[in-house]
């Protein structure tokens, strides 16, 4: 896969009609004043695979994985805020950037007011769209303030107007083969039905987790509790695995998710494509495979 320069990773939260998961009212509220606050979510971290390629996350508490903003190269990034008119970023009581250093030894960590900053630079209205951002080798946090998109270094603690071409198809656009591949052998239906496990990709970085109605999911007659029993703890416990930006690709997830969810000593998952003329069907083994059924078939 070709190296792309810009790459959001996991987890964007917030999407356009706001960024808050969990609402509580006021006292005596009006139905247009609330608190919107969010403590700094508890969790321990791992490193996992040859390269360090997967951070698993142990929360305390289940919900906190909503705290994770998400993980670059170098730092997984998760968050805490407090206010009482998400329409204006400068009105916030907190806002807290809290940085995991991926390369040290106990996952130094670190704190960035971003409140104090945002005000720095004098922004407002409404924040929304926040994700982690890697652009040429450097971490950055991607956000908006009403329409304006802005990055902020996380090394620097500076903040840019992010250029227009930031949100370009061809710089963001999630690979959609592997989305094609999973949906025609039904993987991502056969993962959550049988153990409740969701998986995502966002701009070439991948998310693996447990639905949080799903109370202990056995994975205990399967490949990855054999080959990658750290993992599959996690995801027992209720914790989320992420990968570092960039460092698997499309195919290298879809055959790694095949594998590992496949019985114990069992190569890959019993897989199936169904051609929808003729309806016959191919065993899927690998991602090659897919593509390889696919170029075969007739173009719509």
């Amino acid at each position: 896969m070709k190296k792309r320069n810009i790459i959001i990773s996991i987890v964007m939260i917030a999407i356009t009609a706001g960024l808050f998961f969990f609402l509580r009212s006021k006292s005596g509220a009006t139905s247009e004043e609330y608190t919107h606050s969010y403590p700094e979510p508890e969790f321990s971290l791992q490193l996992s695979g040859a390269n360090k390629e997967y951070v698993l996350v142990n929360y305390k508490n289940s919900s906190e994985s909503f705290g994770v903003i998400g993980v670059t190269n170098n730092y997984l990034v998760s968050n805490s805020f407090d206010t009482n008119d998400a329409n204006n970023i400068q009105n916030y009581a907190s806002y807290n950037l809290y940085l995991y250093d991926l390369n040290s030894k106990d996952f130094k960590k670190s704190k960035i007011d971003l409140l104090d900053t945002v005000k720095q630079y004098k922004l407002k209205g409404r924040m929304s769209q926040i994700a982690t951002v890697v652009i040429e080798g450097k971490d950055y946090l991607f956000f908006k303030v009403d329409y304006t998109m802005y990055l902020l270094d996380l090394k620097q603690k500076k903040i840019t107007t992010a250029p227009e071409t930031i949100l370009d198809g061809n710089s963001l656009k999630k690979d959609s083969s592997l989305e094609d591949a999973s949906y025609s052998v039904d993987l991502d239906n056969i993962l959550f039905k049988k153990y409740g496990v969701l998986e995502n990709e966002k701009y070439h970085s991948f998310y693996l987790g447990i639905n949080r109605d799903k109370k202990n999911p056995d994975l205990s007659k399967l490949n990855i509790k054999k080959e990658y029993p750290e993992v599959a703890k996690i995801l027992e416990n209720g914790g989320d695995a992420y990968t570092r930006c960039d460092s698997v690709d499309s195919e290298q997830w879809f055959n790694t998710l095949i594998h590992w969810f496949a019985p114990k000593g069992q190569d890959v998952m019993d897989l199936y494509v169904t051609d929808k003329t003729t309806g016959e069907k191919t065993q899927i083994k690998s991602f090659a495979d897919y593509q390889t059924w696919k170029a075969s078939q007739p173009t719509e």
